[in-house]
């Protein structure tokens, strides 16, 4: 066998070198990180522009006013 067939041996073991080089190397594009941001703050916009309070109506004729102002209010 020549001088350079067998590896290195390692300091750590073989997990622990993976999950390192991972934590190094392996890290995501800042561009992919900042577009999910953004999609985060575009679905929470979404969602606080359509809350829906929902409240209990005491008798039939309550819950249809308050049906007939929804309505009217949304559309």
């Amino acid at each position: 066998m020549s001088k350079g067939s067998l590896p290195k041996p390692y300091s750590v073991d073989l997990n622990t070198f993976n999950n390192n080089w991972d934590n190094i190397f392996c890290k995501p594009d800042p561009r992919t990180i900042e577009d999910q941001k953004n999609e985060d703050e575009a679905f929470e916009n979404i969602a606080s522009q359509t809350e829906v309070n929902v409240t209990v109506a005491e008798t039939p004729q309550t819950a249809l006013d308050d049906l007939l102002r929804f309505n009217s209010n949304h559309g």
